[in-house]
């Protein structure tokens, strides 16, 4: 998530805006990170290829979206419906150092698979995917 901020400075826990954590549990948990005063970064496990790489559907999301989804009055499936800069991105990680690349950007939700959405479960992809 780090690397799709527009924020470039992580809050620390005791200053307002802090958010760190994540909600629902196995193939539709979401991970959450601030991304300045007025968003956070939404993320969700899409899947691994043989490689190694993990892939993650990641976006940016207003905090009122976040305090909704906290506080249950927005389900999971509904995470990345209002989401912005939504990218599938793909992570592979050695013993020092973890490398990400961007896999694909989506301008609108309605662009994502459905397989990639909660509470799909996760996809073993057989290739990895191809990029932009």
């Amino acid at each position: 998530m780090k690397d799709r901020m527009h924020y470039h400075r992580l809050f620390e826990p005791e200053e307002p805006g802090y958010i760190r954590g994540n909600l629902g549990k196995a193939d539709s948990a979401l991970y959450f990170t601030d991304d300045g005063p007025d968003h956070c970064m939404v993320s969700r496990r899409v899947g691994s290829s043989s490689d190694g790489s993990e892939y993650c559907l990641v976006a940016r999301i207003s905090l009122f979206r976040y305090r909704e989804l906290r506080d249950l009055d927005v389900a999971v499936e509904d995470a990345f419906s209002e989401a912005r800069d939504i990218s599938l991105c793909g992570v592979y990680q050695d013993d020092f150092i973890s490398n990400v690349i961007l896999v694909q950007h989506y301008r609108h939700s309605v662009d994502i698979p459905d397989e990639y959405l909660p509470p799909s479960p996760l996809i073993e992809f057989s290739t990895p995917p191809s990029s932009d």
